[in-house]
């Protein structure tokens, strides 16, 4: 009985052992990576709408409790228009920055979480339009400002690693400000409601790493 119970109580110690180890892992990096390319076809136009976007967003976050975190994130974001004749392509990127907060619940033995993640974002970059005919092209300035909501899973392989996916942001707030570089008007736009583009086709994946 007693060569029984040594085992198991060195089991138990080890177990524990782990567990507050992970527990005590107060930082985490992490980063996201989303690509996604359509191709849509209008009645009676003889050539399609073709868009590619990719955006690529580390972050880094601090562990406030066991479900509340706090960091910031860096973003870097590409999208191309434009028909597959080649009328009139257009091109944008740009980075943005800003801090978020997120709530993590565990499901399933803590394998599953389910998070929500709430931030707030200012960016700025630069779109540049493409004509042939006349052949000359227009770029604009913009800047922007705004706050998101993104509702996702984690999936915890181990205490350190965890996999995040995403269908987007569920819901946003934005504020742009756009301004062509040879002239000195500008236009403003804001926005506010459901993404149009959540779902399916901005289905987003990351790692998160806990140290």
């Amino acid at each position: 009985m007693k060569k029984l119970i040594l085992p198991v109580l060195m089991l138990a110690i080890a177990m524990s052992a782990s567990q507050v180890n992970a527990q005590q892992k107060k930082n985490f990096i992490s980063g996201g990576i989303s690509y996604n390319s359509s191709k849509n076809h209008q009645e009676g136009v003889f050539s399609d709408q073709k868009n590619t976007m990719f955006s690529v967003a580390p972050s880094y976050g601090r562990y406030l409790n066991e479900k509340f975190s706090i960091g910031v994130t860096v973003a870097y974001n590409y999208v191309k228009t434009g028909r597959s004749i080649n009328q009139n392509p257009a091109k944008s990127s740009g980075a943005s920055f800003g801090p978020f907060v997120r709530f993590e619940q565990p499901l399933w033995n803590s394998k599953v979480s389910v998070y929500s993640e709430a931030g707030i974002t200012a960016g700025f970059g630069k779109t540049t339009t493409t004509y042939e005919n006349p052949n000359y092209s227009i770029t604009y300035k913009n800047n922007s400002f705004g706050v998101y909501y993104t509702p996702g899973l984690m999936f915890n392989f181990r205490p350190r690693v965890a996999v995040l996916a995403s269908l987007g942001s569920l819901f946003s707030i934005q504020h742009t400000v756009s301004k062509p570089e040879d002239e000195k008007s500008k236009i403003t736009a804001t926005t506010a409601g459901i993404t149009s583009g959540f779902g399916l086709n901005s289905i987003q994946f990351g790692f998160m790493f806990r140290f």
